[in-house]
């Protein structure tokens, strides 16, 4: 995927190439500032497209779909989420994304029939990419729309000390993948191994010591966590500092569920 300029106004231009580098092939050239995300199934492409504000980096824009040769383009609805899932239910597709838009901020998750293009809204699925780790509560105790721009900008956000509710040992959070197009998911952590690693994560007015990163990989899941106390004489505003102690990250094999550090610092 590249991005060219012409006439003041930023164009992505996709390309297609094979694995060997060899065959590249412009496939089409959108205007939009930039792809967000792609999802390929079947002989479909789909795409979120659209711009980031340059005061507070909201991202605005559109979820379309086009044939894998680039033709058939055409928009499927306005969307300010960069994330989106397609999975397949009862044989047909269905597109799964958040409706937040710059004039309507309450998050909504919806799905499309992709055969008729029928949106209605859902709560069986959230608007997270395959293979991306997503944060989703056991319990009516955690309010899932107040995670909106978590899934959103993927999860690494969630656990900074702005957020009370980000107890990781507490039973509320577990943290899971969308592994295939029917949705299937698998849970990568949850309270049980936070009990196995020294030290409760909390958030308080003293400090944090919360997940901050969170990859998935090859039956493997690596998560980062940060501990650090509260530094008032650095705050800004209503922005507060904190002085990190330690930051470990582990690794979690998924098949024997053994946890080990395997970088701290």
């Amino acid at each position: 995927m590249d991005q060219i300029s012409a006439n003041e106004s930023k164009q992505v231009q996709l390309s297609s190439i094979s694995i060997d580098g060899n065959n590249k092939k412009v496939l089409k050239t959108i205007s939009s500032s930039t792809v967000a995300h792609l999802q390929v199934k079947g002989d479909y492409i789909y795409l979120s497209r659209g711009t980031y504000e340059e005061s507070t980096g909201i991202y605005n824009g559109s979820i379309a779909k086009m044939k894998k040769d680039g033709t058939d383009f055409y928009s499927l609805t306005e969307t300010g989420a960069e994330k989106f899932l397609v999975v397949e239910r009862d044989g047909k597709d269905y597109l799964i994304y958040d409706s937040t838009t710059m004039v309507s901020s309450k998050p909504i998750h919806c799905s499309i029939d992709l055969s008729t293009n029928e949106i209605s809204e859902t709560e069986e699925f959230l608007p997270i990419p395959l293979n991306v780790p997503f944060l989703e509560s056991k319990n009516k105790t955690l309010d899932l729309n107040n995670l909106t721009y978590f899934y959103n900008n993927v999860y690494h956000r969630f656990c900074y000390p702005y957020f009370k509710e980000c107890n990781l040992s507490g039973g509320n959070i577990i943290f899971s993948v969308y592994t295939n197009y029917k949705g299937d998911k698998q849970i990568l952590l949850d309270e049980n191994n936070f009990k196995e690693i020294s030290g409760r994560s909390y958030v308080s007015d003293k400090g944090y010591r919360a997940i901050t990163n969170i990859e998935y990989t090859n039956d493997c899941v690596y998560f980062t966590i940060e501990e650090a106390v509260r530094s008032e004489e650095h705050d800004v505003l209503d922005r507060r500092s904190y002085k990190k102690l330690k930051t470990e990250t582990y690794q979690k094999n998924l098949k024997t569920s053994q946890i080990r550090v395997i970088h701290s610092y």
